[in-house]
């Protein structure tokens, strides 16, 4: 193959100021992912934060329930032994 007459000249300026407004786009574009990604991540932590919590607090409260119980079945026990009925 033989080489061209001429030179072939590419202003490459051109190219490579398109690819420059290409790589801020992108990048600008992943900065947009990320953020919302960060946004997503905390509103699941934050969900999930809110589920221990509540779970916590169900936790106390059964455990309130148990005492109550204990406390209740004590009192029943008592009474059965003290009564002079038959």
């Amino acid at each position: 193959m033989t080489p061209p007459a001429e030179q072939v000249t590419v202003d490459a300026q051109q190219y490579i100021d398109q690819l420059r407004t290409q790589l801020v786009e992108a990048w600008a574009q992943s900065q947009a992912h990320l953020a919302l990604a960060r946004t997503e991540n905390a509103a699941r932590a934050s969900r999930e934060t809110e589920k221990d919590s509540q779970l916590a607090a169900l936790q106390r409260a059964l455990a309130d329930k148990d005492r109550e119980i204990a406390a209740l079945k004590a009192t029943a026990a008592s009474l059965q032994g003290g009564s002079t009925r038959p």
